[in-house]
């Protein structure tokens, strides 16, 4: 025989006792609905307190379960585990109940309430189809005084020995302070929050301010930017009538006579002072009125500035022909003679 396989029969037999003496009894007993004996095993060893307390902590879960048969399974000590974790949430649930509904109390000076005792919720408001009982502020400040002390171990699943706590003046004063200085505390963080919402409400405002005064400074730099490019407009149109007026002789011509006649009425007829252009545009002057010829290379356009005194030939004449000294169109005819 190998080592390898002498060593496998060891743990083979190992095993194998290990099996049977788990079927005689090792390990932790379970509790079992189908099986009687299964309490009787569970609790063998137990004193007669212990095993009521254990009957206490099944009575609470199967409150919880609604079912005993969802216990199948467990061992003494995980039934005794989540029995204790339950009450622990059940004092802790009722013990803020009682705080609220307490402190709601004295804010509205009421002296009793109605309240249930329900089984595995212990203290609630009263709800259709239940009797509630009359409890004055000092009698649940002494429910409250030993549920705050209680050991979880203490609390039966009814909830009754909760009711069957005698008062106590110490404890009362002991929730006094309790409750006074949780409710001082509370109103510290209330006005810490009051505080906190104002400081949000103001910073919330200036930012709003700031967006409004972006708004109005991007605004204000667009209706800048747009009079800038009305001005540049101004100017390239300046330029551009300065240009147009460089087609002409710079120096003034002082001509015999001028003439100027729109739609049948005349404006200009006497001598006057003109501009003469090296292509044959001219323009002529009076006082008042101006009017420009522009030669190009398919034919002439006349031009003047309509309004006495306007500084820009802006009206159009029409295209022009040349006819002697004159230039004429539709409407108006433009002469000089030198």
């Amino acid at each position: 025989m190998n080592k390898k396989y002498f060593y496998y029969s060891i743990l083979l037999f190992l095993a194998s006792i290990f099996l049977v003496g788990f079927g005689f009894g090792f390990g932790s007993p379970k509790f079992d609905t189908r099986n009687p004996e299964s309490w009787s095993k569970m609790t063998s060893g137990m004193s007669i307190e212990e095993e009521g307390l254990l009957i206490k902590d099944v009575d609470l879960l199967i409150l919880l379960f609604k079912n005993e048969n969802k216990l199948n399974g467990y061992t003494a000590e995980r039934i005794k585990s989540e029995a204790r974790e339950l009450r622990e949430a059940l004092i802790k649930r009722n013990i803020e109940f009682l705080k609220l509904k307490i402190t709601d109390m004295q804010a509205k000076g009421k002296n009793s309430t109605s309240l249930l005792i329900e089984k595995s919720v212990f203290f609630s408001n009263p709800r259709a189809g239940y009797v509630a009982k009359s409890y004055s502020v000092n009698n649940l400040k002494q429910r409250l005084a030993w549920l705050m002390t209680a050991d979880a171990s203490e609390i039966n699943p009814d909830g009754t020995n909760i009711l069957t706590q005698k008062l106590d003046p110490i404890n009362i004063d002991i929730v006094n302070q309790i409750l006074s200085t949780e409710t001082t505390a509370q109103a510290a963080e209330e006005a810490a929050q009051a505080q906190a919402a104002e400081e949000a409400a103001q910073a919330q405002a200036a930012e709003e301010a700031a967006q409004a005064q972006a708004a109005e400074e991007a605004a204000q730099a667009q209706a800048a930017e747009e009079a800038a490019q009305a001005q540049a407009a101004e100017e390239a149109a300046q330029a551009q009538v300065a240009e147009e007026t460089n087609l002409f002789d710079p120096e003034a011509t002082d001509l015999r006579r001028c003439y100027l006649e729109v739609s049948g009425e005349i404006y200009i007829d006497d001598p006057c002072e003109g501009y003469l252009n090296n292509d044959g545009g001219f323009q002529i002057n009076s006082p008042e009125y101006f009017a420009i010829v522009q030669i190009y290379e398919d034919g002439a356009i006349g031009f003047w500035n309509e309004e006495a005194y306007a500084t820009h030939a802006h009206s159009d004449l029409g295209p022009m022909t040349k006819s002697g000294p004159c230039w004429k169109s539709d409407k108006a005819t433009v002469c000089f003679w030198e």
